[in-house]
């Protein structure tokens, strides 16, 4: 496991970076990053140059009251509107990269332990030489407190 520290003009010379296998590693961490501490600032335009906004879903796996567990399937700018716009911000966000996987230098995976609160697994694609997010599947960490959130509520039957 690798903790990440790495700064705003980091991310960014990684994602303008040549295309060999580090510069990519790079680049998908900073497009990670942007997701992370985007949502943690609250700053949209971050989130926007870490996801394909208007083609990216969140898959969170959660309780269901009836017993069980059911996947929530969401656009992206759904979440950012009904989720992360409206919860505080997290000025002392930590985020961990727990594996990344990038294949032929055109599609990634990346993990990420997000503040000890959910993991994160997030797949992206290079388009036009940029690593955009597309996916994000999201659960629990195992530490963390059950969600207090009534998510059907909020993004309708699953």
């Amino acid at each position: 496991m690798n903790s990440i520290a790495k700064t705003d003009a980091a991310a960014r010379d990684a994602r303008e970076g040549d295309h060999n296998i580090a510069a990519d590693h790079d680049a998908v961490i900073a497009a990670a990053l942007d997701y992370v501490f985007g949502v943690a600032t609250k700053d949209l335009a971050r989130i926007e140059r870490g996801f394909e906004i208007d083609k990216a879903q969140m898959k969170l796996i959660a309780p269901d009251p009836a017993g069980g567990e059911r996947v929530f399937t969401v656009p992206i700018r759904q979440v950012w509107e009904k989720v992360w716009s409206q919860s505080p911000g997290s000025p002392d966000h930590t985020a961990e990269v727990l594996n990344l996987t990038v294949t032929e230098g055109r599609m990634a995976s990346i993990t990420i332990n997000s503040n000890n609160v959910f993991i994160d697994q997030l797949h992206l694609y290079k388009l036009n030489g940029r690593w955009k997010i597309v996916d994000k599947l999201a659960i629990r960490h195992p530490k963390a407190e059950p969600l207090d959130m009534d998510l059907e509520a909020i993004f309708g039957p699953q």
